[in-house]
């Protein structure tokens, strides 16, 4: 027997003071700008980061199926501040994501523990998938410290890397005729 599997992710995702959006074609030339001034070398889950703009959308593309920008409001305007890209998707199991924040002065802040634990929560309530993994440079000891405090645990390591892992708690969803 052959199923398929539907889940519907939010296009936006509101929490505290930190709002989880998709990213969108009209956000290239802004997000291509602050991959270039803070992430220019990319990371080893996602590769080195195109200049060229039609190469970084390509780029894009092809690395995440979903990206999430993490976007906190100020004076009343809106900024990006980082992102969480979600890639390797297998509906109902499992999937990877690359998570950053641009620049250094808003690391620190609980921007990206805010997001993060905002997306986990809306992952586990529409069913995506029951387990999700990030792949952290040994040396970034607060992404290590960050999925810890989230729970996630260690799971493999090589020379430069661990793999984090945490498990994914499907939560149930009243109905109104509950």
């Amino acid at each position: 027997m052959i199923g398929i599997k539907l889940v519907r992710i939010p296009r936006r995702i509101r929490s505290e003071d930190v709002n989880l959006r998709l990213f969108r074609l009209r956000d290239l030339s802004a997000l291509s700008g602050l991959f270039q001034e803070h992430m220019a070398g990319g990371s080893r889950a996602t590769g080195a980061v195109p200049k060229n703009l039609w190469a970084f959308r390509q780029w894009v593309y092809r690395t995440f199926q979903l990206l999430y920008l993490i976007e906190r409001k100020a004076d009343k305007k809106t900024t990006i501040h980082g992102f969480i890209g979600l890639y390797n998707i297998r509906l109902g199991e499992n999937l990877c994501l690359s998570m950053g924040i641009f620049d250094p002065k808003d690391r620190g802040h609980r921007l990206g523990s805010k997001a993060l634990q905002a997306l986990l929560d809306n992952l586990g309530k529409c069913g995506a998938a029951n387990t999700i993994q990030a792949q952290v440079a040994q040396s970034n000891l607060a992404s290590i410290h960050l999925f810890d405090k989230l729970g996630f645990d260690i799971c493999e390591r090589s020379e430069d890397d661990l793999v984090m892992k945490r498990s994914i708690r499907p939560t149930t969803q009243r109905h109104w005729y509950q």
